[in-house]
């Protein structure tokens, strides 16, 4: 139901949000497609262990172990915990993670491994989400004092006290008197024995924001991203805002090589195969030697074009590194702009040739027409 920019979308929020997410690889022709490849992701808080039986030695939060540790099999269960739309009880599947031939039918793609022994992942909040929590609580708390010292908040006191006493449920108060409700610049009568107390709650606080910027740069420090990129304010000098970005890109790179290996290969590999298969591509040895296999299957993975903060000197960069050989064009072209430098390529010659084509269709001036105009020079100021 997804191209494959939507699954990689998909299955990369669903790991941050849950530290880990199952992909199993699915065989299903369909009318009007050219390969049945294709790919079914499958929450993680699906799986888990069979009739809520405690983890043990072969089983630990639905993925099925051996003596070494390395996963046999995945247990999903067929809906949700949370879901009770559906009738019936909860029941658990047995997927197997490789096939009779060792290739895995199922992708536990997950985020960074903490330990050796980890079978599943945590989430990429889990660090600092108690410093999430306090930071709503200390948020909406703040809210609500500026709201009632915007509203003029004012409090009834009496000397004989019991003012709850004298005030029933049924909003009238002991004489049958309706009681009036206040809101922002209203004025209501009092009781007898009662005056007004007003109340200063002495917001906005001028401390809000510090607090708040120094719980970004906790938060910041706890998930790698540096707090100009995590608040989305770029409010420093030049030279703090792109070691932002390059600290940040650090980050970036490794999250996404690992995201590339766990899902986009694999499945680059099964779409590949299968297309040679159906001899729609033509690669000699790929299904007879291994090591033909895997070049063909070769790529490289760029994925969106890297921001820049100045594209002149990030260009000059680029003409540097060109010079010395570090680079190509072809790498440039990629991960600037996120294009197939053959594509540039056939487009621009294609614009000078067109361009060539308008110019030879123009039509060509007379050379006494050219001397009867002169030179600017000659000509008269109006």
């Amino acid at each position: 139901t997804q191209t494959f920019a939507e699954l990689e979308d998909l299955v990369y929020r669903s790991i941050l949000m849950s530290g880990d997410v199952l992909v199993i690889r699915r065989f299903k022709p369909r009318r009007g497609r050219l390969l049945a490849s294709c790919v079914q992701v499958v929450e993680a808080d699906r799986l888990s262990n069979p009739d809520w039986r405690m983890d043990d030695d072969t089983l630990a939060g639905g993925v099925e172990l051996d003596g070494d540790g390395a996963p046999v099999a995945y247990h999903i269960a067929n809906r949700h915990l949370l879901d009770r739309s559906r009738t019936g009880g909860v029941t658990w599947t047995r997927v197997p993670a490789f096939d009779a031939r060792g290739r895995r039918n199922v992708l536990h793609v997950h985020l960074a491994r903490w330990r050796p022994d980890m079978t599943r992942y945590a989430p990429m909040l889990a660090p600092v989400i108690e410093s999430l929590k306090q930071r709503s609580r200390y948020s909406e708390a703040e809210l609500m004092a500026a709201v009632v010292s915007a509203c003029f908040a004012i409090g009834m006191k009496s000397e004989d006290g019991g003012l709850g006493e004298g005030l029933e449920t049924s909003g009238k108060t002991k004489d049958a008197k309706p009681i009036n409700i206040t809101e922002p610049g209203q004025i209501f009568d009092l009781l007898p024995n009662e005056e007004l107390q007003s109340f200063q709650p002495g917001r906005p606080n001028p401390q809000f924001a510090p607090f708040i910027d120094a719980v970004a740069r906790e938060i910041g420090a706890g998930t790698d991203l540096p707090q100009e990129l995590l608040v989305k304010q770029f409010q420093a000098s030049y030279s703090a805002s792109r070691a932002a970005m390059e600290m940040a890109w650090l980050f970036f790179r490794t999250d996404r090589a690992r995201h590339v290996a766990q899902f986009c290969m694999p499945v680059y590999e099964d779409v590949i195969s299968e297309a040679v298969a159906r001899g729609l591509l033509k690669a000699p040895g790929f299904f007879g030697d291994p090591i033909r296999r895997q070049a063909w299957l070769g790529a490289v993975w760029m994925g969106p074009a890297r921001p820049t903060i100045d594209p002149v000197k990030d260009a000059n960069a680029d003409k540097i590194y060109l010079e010395m050989g570090a680079t190509s064009l072809t790498r440039i072209a990629a991960e600037r702009f996120g294009q197939d430098l053959r594509v540039v390529q056939r487009r621009r010659a294609q614009d000078g040739s067109e361009a060539a084509s308008a110019a030879a269709a123009a039509p060509a001036r007379a050379p006494d027409e050219a001397d009867d105009e002169g030179t600017d020079s000659d000509k008269e100021t109006p």
